[in-house]
């Protein structure tokens, strides 16, 4: 069996709403993590809270749409978050 706890991502998919954040749990991790959008006009990641074993994945929504995420750390290449971005039920705009 494998010793060692893999990357994971918790949950492995989201839903947005545009302009509004929603975190994913990383954890297993080794090593650096990084994570990248791969549409940042649908929506952009950062890390927060990132120890030697995980970190909160912060997935904000940009604009409607679907993306993917791709997390990687030292020892896993890559793995997928399925990011859907909804319009925001807006009534009127903002000023």
């Amino acid at each position: 069996g494998q010793a060692l706890a893999a990357l994971t991502l918790s949950p492995t998919s989201v839903t947005v709403p545009a302009r509004t954040y929603t975190s994913v749990k990383v954890s297993g991790a080794s090593g650096q993590i990084q994570a990248e959008s791969n549409n940042t006009a649908v929506a952009l990641v950062t890390l927060t809270g990132t120890t030697k074993k995980g970190a909160t994945l912060n997935v904000y929504g940009v604009g409607p749409g679907s993306t993917t995420v791709n997390v990687r750390d030292t020892r896993t290449p890559n793995i997928s978050l399925r990011v859907t971005v909804t319009p925001t039920m807006t009534v009127a705009p903002t000023s």
